[in-house]
């Protein structure tokens, strides 16, 4: 007879079931779950505002610097005039046997211009020719 008072007591009885989201354990921990979470969302949030904030102060990278082709006029006409002011500074003969040619005024500046690359040696060579012939 005792075992029957603890079975019906037992609320295991047919037809009855026991909901687990109902007890207290369950509703604690889905709480600190809860809890967890929200906090979680904060420090990610918190962390974006702040990746926000700095790729907006993060210096702006500077344009690449120019191409030679893209300013070719402007040093087109820089290797001129370095090239007129160097040439007229030496005698061409120094320059022909520095340069291992002969003494001649389109030889030597050609000589010159041979260091410059292959879009601006004709810029060179037209500039040390104004330079020699100064």
């Amino acid at each position: 007879m005792l075992v029957a008072v603890l079975i019906a007591g037992c609320g295991g009885g047919a037809g009855e079931t026991v909901d687990y989201r109902d007890t207290p354990a369950y509703q604690r921990k889905t709480e600190e779950l809860r809890q967890q979470r929200a906090e979680e969302r904060q420090i990610t949030d918190e962390v974006r505002e702040l990746e926000q904030k700095d790729r907006a102060e993060a210096p702006k990278p500077s344009p690449p610097e120019p191409r030679a082709e893209s300013s070719s006029n402007g040093l087109a006409a820089k290797v001129s005039k370095e090239s007129r002011e160097f040439c007229s500074i030496f005698p061409q003969a120094k320059m022909a046997r520095e340069y291992g040619v002969p003494n001649d005024l389109d030889a030597v500046a050609r000589a010159y211009a041979s260091e410059y690359r292959r879009g601006l040696q004709e810029v060179a060579e037209v500039g040390c020719v104004e330079g020699l012939s100064s």
